[in-house]
């Protein structure tokens, strides 16, 4: 609700960019492409942080050389019109991916990547990103690994991407995503 995206495709990406709702393209087996997404609305976002206690939460970017360093401050400034500090840390790459591999507090609560799955499956970008235990992903959530290793099985491309999804459609209320961001403890 915070960030632009109309804005940051045809400003800072010339219009080469599609926009997507979930974290797959139209290239994986499984992507879902009716998944709602989140209107632009910095109103909105700022009483959904104001809601959540978070006005003034210093969120931690890290990024390195290898990702777009405007795209990067346009949503430090977008967060930063709604509420939100944001501080940038830029690293060499190889430091960048050790602070992401490493605890969540080392994580950083933002950081902007790519990823890549040569099987061009939900799977191989759920999976890894967000199940329990995985060095990249920082979530903990014992009834969405059971979701997702059950989605695991399903060959149907319709079901296997919606079971793969389901928890996006979960987080539809963007004051329950909000409460999920790692937030700076103790820092206003």
């Amino acid at each position: 609700m915070a960030i632009d995206r109309d804005t940051i495709m045809a400003s800072l990406q010339q219009g080469y960019a599609r926009p997507v709702n979930i974290v797959l393209t139209p290239a994986n087996f499984g992507y879902v492409a009716d998944v709602p997404g989140w209107p632009y609305d910095p109103d909105g976002a700022r009483a959904l942080i104001k809601e959540a206690g978070a006005e003034g939460a210093v969120l931690s970017f890290i990024t390195s050389p290898s990702y777009d360093r405007r795209l990067n401050e346009a949503v430090q400034q977008m967060l930063g019109d709604v509420g939100l500090k944001v501080d940038i840390s830029v690293t060499d790459q190889p430091t960048f991916l050790r602070r992401r591999q490493g605890t969540p507090e080392d994580a950083g609560s933002l950081s902007q990547g790519r990823w890549s799955c040569a099987c061009q499956d939900a799977d191989g970008v759920i999976f890894p990103l967000f199940r329990s235990g995985s060095i990249w992903s920082k979530m903990n959530n014992p009834a969405f690994d059971v979701e997702v290793d059950a989605a695991r099985i399903v060959l149907d491309p319709a079901t296997h991407g919606r079971a793969l999804t389901h928890q996006r459609h979960r987080w539809s209320d963007p004051l329950a995503l909000l409460k999920c961001v790692n937030l700076t403890p103790g820092r206003r």
